[in-house]
């Protein structure tokens, strides 16, 4: 003999219908949290230097705001921080970032980069180009080896930008992202790009750009991108200087445009 279905009242039936959209909700929400711990590690973090002192990049957790150190594809690491003297930062350990802001706040004391052959930066942003913005009247001064993963905007909007070794060696410089000088300062690149090839190509859209390599140089020393080098210009002569210069003595040579 069949049971027969018990019949439900009708505050329970309004029960049950309140409780249903309740449930929805907090799986909603569950998945929406999930979806912005997602968004945020695509994102990369931000990590901003806060000392006006000398130190190294990786194991003092003190020296960035927050403990967050910046290395990973798409991080982004502030140096603009007010310096009252001249400091370097020292890559201990390859580093990795998006991007890279620098330049002193108030003042026009000098950054430097320092890091040895092993200790690179790698260039890799999550969406987008990379880039490397340089602020204030200083020369900064950049020593640790590069690799371009991604196409880089070197957006030096005042002062120079010196990409050079310990005492005035050549920086190793590889990849196959472009580069791309933007902003009306100056980016001085005395690299090496043969040893460990640089296959990207170069752009120039204003301010100046010059690039040196070793006097024993071999021609692709400078790159082996099929792109070559285009000077594009914002609309006046005076606004973009492109320059090759040799790291010492001249020596007979031919440049073709």
């Amino acid at each position: 003999m069949k049971t027969q279905p018990q019949p439900i009242s009708l505050p329970e039936r309004l029960t049950q219908r309140l409780r249903r959209p309740a449930w929805k909700k907090a799986v909603s929400s569950v998945l929406l949290a999930q979806f912005g711990l997602w968004s945020m590690q695509v994102q990369g973090v931000e990590g901003t230097w806060i000392p006006d002192a000398n130190g190294n990049w990786t194991g003092t957790p003190a020296n960035w705001q927050g403990g967050i150190i910046p290395n990973a594809v798409g991080d982004i690491a502030n140096f603009r921080n007010n310096i009252g003297a001249n400091r370097t930062v020292t890559l201990n350990a390859p580093i990795t970032l998006g991007g890279i802001r620098m330049g002193d706040a108030l003042g026009g004391s000098v950054f430097t980069f320092a890091g040895s052959a092993v200790n690179t930066l790698t260039l890799d942003n999550s969406s987008g180009n990379a880039f490397v913005n340089k602020y204030g009247s200083a020369t900064d001064i950049w020593q640790a080896p590069l690799i371009l993963s991604d196409n880089t905007d070197w957006n030096i909007f005042t002062g120079t930008l010196d990409v050079n070794g310990a005492s005035n060696a050549q920086v190793s410089y590889s990849g196959a992202g472009n580069t791309i000088k933007n902003g009306a300062g100056a980016l001085r690149l005395n690299i090496d790009a043969n040893t460990v090839p640089y296959t990207g190509n170069w752009v120039m859209n204003m301010g100046t750009l010059n690039i040196g390599g070793a006097n024993g140089a071999t021609p692709t020393s400078l790159g082996s991108g099929t792109g070559g080098i285009t000077l594009n210009g914002i609309g006046r002569a005076d606004l973009a200087v492109f320059s090759l210069n040799n790291n010492g003595t001249a020596s007979d040579t031919s440049v073709t445009y």
